[in-house]
């Protein structure tokens, strides 16, 4: 075993490490987290290892943002590697101080506003897309390119790449009140019950995540996110008849699910999609509150839907009041 000086003892003993549960408040945030300490083995009196303590500094650190919902360094890094960009380009793309990102991998804590602007680009290849090309002539024209070819590796495509746009205005058109956490839902829903009430194709191409509070199309996100938890102001936005872009069988599924699932707050439909194997499974072992980028494979809307059809008898848009209706009771 290893050895440390113990004060009790007055020389070298061996130790043992456990760990204990502690709490700590910074700015004002209550967190907690896993500490580890060390134990003399002879005398049971505290032992200090440099090596433990500076450990334990990294998991306050890393407890803290979490808890305050701040990006981590591996985050940061991951974005990097992600879009094939260096801290000093990446701090210019997003207008940052040009060595903020370097601080911020050395370990020091990013703003709020800084923190949601990384954690934008890495959820989307879209938005990192606008940022990208809107400083191209403050970065070289090889940190451009690089990126650019990244980017453009991670975009969505499709024929009609805004498709999920028009069923988005379409949703938000039609109700008189949503928020961007209950569109999130309804574009999930809508887009579930349709692949399975026209076997072999979906409304939309755009992948979910499993983010914390459920099923998240991270460019819609993006775009609305503005409103917090106040409804989207259709009039402020100017659609432009989104209903032109969407098929006869596609907006059946979409007046269904807003005439339903639709009369819910965002709060309760996130409930009915935690209760639901896709969002469940792509979670895996996450604790409630983590971020994720996992996706919500369609394979897996494609099998727990299915069963819902089966076992609710649900043949038409119509029947979807049947599953409405007993997962409203469940929550």
């Amino acid at each position: 075993m290893d050895t440390r000086f113990c004060e009790n003892c007055g020389g070298k003993t061996e130790y043992t490490v456990s760990d204990r549960q502690s709490s700590e408040t910074i700015r004002g945030i209550n967190f907690s987290y896993t500490e580890e300490y060390a134990i003399c083995g002879v005398c049971g009196e505290p032992v200090y290892v440099p090596e433990i303590h500076d450990a334990n500094i990294d998991r306050i650190e890393a407890a803290y943002r979490k808890a305050a919902g701040l990006i981590s360094v591996g985050e940061i890094r991951n974005i990097m590697d992600k879009y094939a960009i260096a801290a000093n380009p990446l701090s210019k793309v997003l207008e940052f101080g040009e060595v903020t990102i370097a601080r911020y991998l050395a370990g020091q804590t990013p703003s709020k506003a800084n923190s949601n602007k990384l954690l934008e680009i890495s959820a989307s290849a879209t938005k990192m897309d606008e940022y990208l090309l809107k400083a191209q002539g403050s970065i070289t024209d090889v940190a451009f390119r690089k990126c650019k070819e990244a980017v453009d590796c991670h975009k969505t495509f499709s024929d009609n790449p805004n498709k999920i746009e028009a069923v988005a205005q379409y949703l938000i058109n039609q109700l008189t009140e949503v928020t961007p956490l209950a569109l999130q839902k309804l574009l999930y829903i809508s887009q579930s019950f349709y692949a399975v009430l026209n076997p072999g194709t979906f409304m939309f191409d755009d992948d979910c995540q499993a983010w914390a509070r459920g099923p998240v199309y991270p460019d819609v996100y993006y775009k609305y996110h503005e409103y917090g938890y106040n409804p989207i102001d259709s009039t402020k936005e100017c659609f432009d008849r989104p209903e032109a872009k969407l098929s006869l069988k596609e907006l059946e599924v979409l007046d269904q699910v807003i005439k339903t699932f639709g009369r819910f707050s965002g709060t309760v439909l996130e409930r009915i999609t935690h209760l639901e194997d896709p969002w469940i499974l792509a979670r895996g072992h996450l604790q409630p509150t983590d971020r994720s980028q996992n996706i919500i494979s369609k394979a897996s809307i494609t099998e727990y839907f299915s069963k819902v059809v089966s076992e609710y008898d649900i043949a038409t848009a119509k029947d979807i009041e049947k599953y409405c209706t007993a997962m409203y009771m469940r929550v």
